[in-house]
């Protein structure tokens, strides 16, 4: 009896250092993001530079990951439309950032007031978000100088965006690019698209184009929103896609700001 209450004893201090918090996988470099996406729950990127043609890959993450960005995240400079430089997918993950963090899309070396409608070829999405289920969540983020739409998310389902601040000031003024024209342009702030069960919340926007737009979609709440410069919340624009529903939209104006 008394050898298996030193047994049962070593187990359980096994079972837990086993249940103890993951020391978290930190990349400081691009080569080091897919590593962590496959083997570790606790990831931070800690001042990554994405070279050009170089995305920051989060689809497979496991379920239940957090994702921290930590320092300044930046990118090299992709000639390409099609290009979309951080992928977002899984079930019941979190998308957050540090305090002092900041995401840079380099959209200065892009804007020429033409947006998605010609000109240099730019990363038409800079983030894009697809089938994120499970109670995810995307929040305390500071984003700033994407080249034109931010974040494009598709087919989400109970997922929370919140606390997040993007800032595309830089592109207010034109440029040599621009001529007379605001440099950024189509810089929607967040796109949701068949996306339901959905709560944006406490988003603060500067940009040149729509702050939240809602192309299609079920249940769906607006609430804190924050937008200046741009075209406010857009609800519809629908008709000549394959998702053209948005039922049951709520905004809470109350607690919004829209200038």
């Amino acid at each position: 009896m008394h050898k298996t209450s030193q047994i049962s004893g070593l187990l359980a201090l096994t079972l837990a250092g086993v249940c103890a918090s993951q020391t978290p996988c930190i990349a400081t470099k691009y080569s080091e993001i897919a590593p962590c996406v496959g083997s570790s729950t606790d990831i931070i990127l800690k001042d990554v530079y994405a070279p050009s043609n170089s995305a920051i890959d989060l689809r497979k993450l496991k379920a239940g990951t957090t994702v921290t960005f930590a320092g300044k995240t930046t990118f090299g400079f992709t000639n390409d439309s099609s290009f979309e430089p951080i992928l977002i997918g899984g079930s019941g993950i979190t998308i957050t950032g540090e305090p002092d963090a900041i995401i840079d899309g380099n959209g200065q070396v892009y804007w020429d007031g033409l947006g998605s409608n010609g000109g240099v070829p730019k990363p038409n999405h800079f983030i894009a978000a697809s089938k994120l289920t499970g109670g995810s969540v995307i929040k305390n983020l500071f984003i700033q100088n994407w080249p034109v739409h931010l974040f494009t998310i598709r087919d989400a389902d109970g997922l929370i965006l919140e606390n997040l601040t993007l800032n595309n000031t830089e592109g207010d003024a034109p440029n040599a690019a621009s001529g007379k024209l605001a440099a950024a342009h189509n810089s929607d702030g967040i796109d949701l698209i068949n996306s339901n069960n959905t709560i944006v919340r406490n988003i603060s926007v500067w940009n040149q184009d729509d702050c939240v737009a809602i192309t299609s979609g079920n249940n769906v709440t607006v609430d804190g929103l924050y937008c200046f410069g741009g075209h406010g919340l857009s609800i519809g624009s629908v008709g000549g896609k394959a998702y053209n529903n948005v039922t049951n939209i709520v905004v809470c104006f109350i607690h919004s700001i829209i200038q």
